[in-house]
Parts: structure tokens; sequence; C-alpha cells
């Protein structure tokens, strides 16, 4: 009795210790502080301004090195939209997209949320890179990806 007693307590360890071990390797390195929880600090991160209308904001996909990744999107009137890509980008966003789903747009937002004639952005300020689609509708919808990288 005193074994199969001994014996149980002994396989129960290895899987214990595994799941005490893991419950951190799960995150991604760095503190979970060091996240920006709002769509004002998101786009802080990339020098973008917040635009002066509701924004909905979204956990985007993690791939390879990065830390985080968010997605934001607003909508709104034309003229209220282009005041926007104009105080975020000088000259606006003269670029239009080829195709459908162009790579780094699929890839940050998702398919079938960037289209061909779209106007699309990205860049880099410091560990954040971004993408930005502005699309071709009365009311427009914007759509930022942002993302930290690097481990």
């Amino acid at each position: 009795m005193n074994r199969r007693r001994l014996l149980r307590g002994a396989a129960a360890l290895p899987a214990l210790a595994l799941l005490a071990s893991g419950c951190g390797a799960i995150r991604r390195a760095g503190s979970e502080d060091d996240i920006p929880g709002s769509a004002d600090e998101i786009l802080a991160a990339v020098d973008l301004p917040r635009p002066e209308f509701s924004v909905q904001l979204d956990a985007g996909p993690i791939r390879g090195d990065e830390q985080w990744s968010k997605t934001i999107a607003f909508t709104a009137d034309a003229t209220r939209i282009e005041d926007w890509v104009d105080a975020a980008f000088d000259g606006g966003i003269p670029s239009r997209a080829q195709t459908d789903d162009e790579e780094e747009p699929a890839a940050r937002l998702g398919t079938g949320v960037q289209k061909k004639g779209d106007r699309v952005a990205s860049g880099t300020h410091g560990p954040h890179a971004y993408v930005v689609v502005v699309g071709q509708q009365d009311r427009p919808t914007v759509h930022v990806g942002v993302r930290r990288e690097g481990r």
C-alpha cells in the first residue's frame, strides 16, 4: 500500500513541476505592464495622432520575435478621415494598393481588410512598426496595425 502511494505521488511530481515552471513561459519577454492598454498609447508608440472619434481596439497577431501586436479601427465621414490622415502623414497617403490583400496589410490586419485601391502606409518608430489602410468608402474605415518587435 505504501509503495502504491509513493508511486502515485512520484508520478504527479513531474506534472506539477512542469505546470509550475511553465506558467511564465507562455508570455512574451517583458512585463505585461509594458503592453499599451489604450488606443492613445498604441498610436503614440508609432507617433500617430488619436482620432477625435471612437475607435475599436483589438489584439493583433503575434509573429516571430514580436512582444505585442494590436489593431485599431475607426470609421468617420471622408472629410474627418482626411483630416486625420493629413495630421498623421505629411503629404497624406498617396500610395494605393495594387491588389487585394497585399502581404503586409494581410499579415497585420487579416485577409479581406485591404482592397485594391485602398491607401496604404507603413513604417517604424523605434522598436515599433505599423501599417495603415484607409478604405475607399464614402465613410472610410481606417485600420491601423501596430506591433513591438524584439524579445
